[in-house]
């Protein structure tokens, strides 16, 4: 790993912290553009730069001058702003719907990366004459005491009486071991998690010792093609325990395998520079408690949603010198048994409503495009083929993007509740309505975007939708 790499492994998995200026960046045009300032941070205090500003030279203390930025790499441009707390950067700006240029002094600060902390969100709707509250806490990556916030939110949610809870993995890769054993903790009662064999055969068990159960309710753990690593243990655990049911991508990434990370520079690598990086080296294999591996076969989800992920190619096996699957002894343990009796109809209800939902035919159409691209890779060098291609994909997505935006919004109410919100005990805030997510016709979206707004895409929602059938299959057996 580089040392730009290793420092952003750093702040986006373990610190969820970085120091800088506080505001996220995006390449345009060859332009360094600001595509949102982070609240609280020093951009934010300083009230001297924007959205859509274009930062084109950058001087830190005791540069001569400013270095120009055009048309640098992003990641050099960040490590160019980034710096020690208290010190200043000087950066020349071109504010937005000018094209005027300007110096601005900034003082960099510590940034806390809210946006990639667990978060929950209750829907509250009407269900055959009854009103349901429904849960979802979504935790973008295993960050150190991720699974403590997961707890403050399930408390919360337990204090609301929700229906049930959806723990969404979908876009989380991974992070902390143990932050996944403690997180799957916060369901069972006590047992083992994940086995672990090391490169010399060496095996063991990471258990949840804790008694103590967060939330005993209706759970689903939605994950997709870019769940990986810690995310599929936990939908692993949770699976072979039978205390959630799994939904989303027919399985997972496939990453089994554990990593160490050894500094370069305290290594038996002479001469090197102090930030010279780091070398990540595989050391162990971790296996599901039934004995599997989650290495290449990922987890195979109870209840699969169509994805067109799974035609892009890009899974774990399929990477250039994969480890290969196997298996282990099972470990010690006796499933709960919560879930299997309801597969049958909950996957026959998800079937029913998938075949009916627009924006699943969409999705289809779009799997049966990637299928054509891949038996037919070739591509037109005709620049007449080539603008009517583009114009046809453009005027596709637009048609698509009016017809969900004339669509009618299902009568719900959404609250958000994040971690501060839940230690203060503060009331739920409550959000508009979520839009229906439009597609991008730019072939570089903004990755910033929408990154503060909740929203229910199709995969989203039709879990939400077997969550309640979940619900209320519970109910009656359980007489109620």
């Amino acid at each position: 790993m580089s040392p730009h790499e290793t420092e952003n492994f750093k702040i986006n998995s373990i610190d969820m912290q970085l120091t800088g200026i506080g505001a996220v960046l995006q390449a345009d045009d060859g332009y360094t553009k600001i595509v949102r300032i982070m609240p609280g941070g020093p951009a934010n205090r300083s009230k001297l730069i924007k959205a859509n500003d274009r930062i084109i030279a950058v001087q830190n203390p005791g540069d001569k001058e400013a270095t120009d930025i055009l048309d640098m790499k992003l990641d050099k441009v960040v490590s160019l702003i980034r710096g020690k707390k208290g010190s200043v950067v000087k950066l020349t700006i071109i504010p937005a719907g000018t094209d005027e240029r300007k110096v601005i002094t900034i003082t960099r600060d510590v940034v806390k990366l809210e946006d990639q902390l667990a978060k929950g969100y209750i829907i509250e709707r009407q269900r055959d004459g009854k009103r349901e509250k429904l849960g979802i806490i979504k935790l973008p990556g295993f960050y150190d005491k991720c699974s403590s916030h997961c707890r403050i939110l399930l408390e919360r949610f337990n204090k609301e009486k929700v229906d049930g809870v959806i723990l969404d993995l979908r876009h989380n890769g991974g992070g902390i071991l143990q932050e996944a054993v403690n997180l799957a903790g916060l369901f069972i009662t006590r047992g083992p998690v994940v086995q672990i064999k090391d490169y010399r055969g060496r095996q063991r068990v990471m258990s949840d010792v804790d008694i103590n159960v967060t939330y005993n309710g209706p759970l689903i753990v939605a994950v997709s093609h870019m769940s990986a690593s810690a995310s599929e243990i936990v939908a692993a655990a949770l699976q072979d325990h039978g205390r959630a049911v799994i939904v989303g991508s027919k399985a997972t990434h496939g990453k089994g395998t554990v990593q160490q990370l050894l500094p370069l520079n305290r290594s038996f690598i002479a001469n090197l520079a102090e930030d010279s990086g780091q070398l990540k080296f595989t050391i162990s294999k971790f296996y599901r408690i039934n004995g599997a591996t989650t290495q290449r076969d990922g987890v195979a989800a109870d209840i699969v949603l169509p994805s067109i992920m799974e035609h892009l190619g890009t899974s774990e096996g399929e990477l250039p010198r994969a480890l290969e699957s196997d298996r282990i002894a099972k470990a010690e343990y006796k499933s709960l048994d919560q879930v299997s009796a309801f597969f049958t109809s909950l996957r026959g209800a998800s079937s029913k409503r998938i075949q009916t939902d627009q924006d699943y035919k969409y999705i289809q159409q779009d799997i049966a495009r990637a299928r054509e691209r891949k038996e037919n890779p070739s591509i037109s060098l005709n620049e007449a083929a080539r603008r009517k291609e583009r114009i046809e994909n453009k005027e596709r997505i637009e048609a698509r993007n009016k017809e969900r935006a004339d669509r009618a919004l299902p009568e719900e109410s959404y609250y958000e509740i994040d971690i501060k919100g839940a230690q203060a005990n503060k009331p739920l805030k409550k959000l508009d309505p979520p839009k229906p997510k439009k597609e991008s016709t730019d072939p570089e979206p903004n990755p910033a975007e929408d990154l503060n707004t909740f929203s229910l895409d199709p995969e989203l929602r039709e879990t939400l939708h077997i969550l309640s059938d979940y619900v209320i299959l519970n109910k009656k057996l359980a007489g109620n």
